[in-house]
């Protein structure tokens, strides 16, 4: 399933907060293995979001003609 907007826009937001926190303790006290791997998936999920490839978009357009063509 495709995640909105806003769920993309808040699991970003959620990932500068943690990140914040890490910065206010100066990397003390940090779980960094689970950090690191929540940022590459968020980073993951937003580029793809921002730079769709050719066959994403085509994707795209073939799910939403089927959608009309189903209604």
């Amino acid at each position: 399933m495709e995640k909105t907007e806003h769920e993309l826009l808040k699991e970003a937001n959620d990932l500068l907060r943690s990140f914040h926190s890490v910065c206010d303790r100066k990397g003390v006290s940090t779980n960094w293995d689970p950090l690191l791997l929540n940022l590459k998936r968020v980073l993951k999920e937003q580029h793809q979001y921002l730079y769709p490839t050719v066959k994403q978009l085509r994707l795209k357009k073939l799910n939403k003609i089927n959608e009309q063509n189903s209604e």
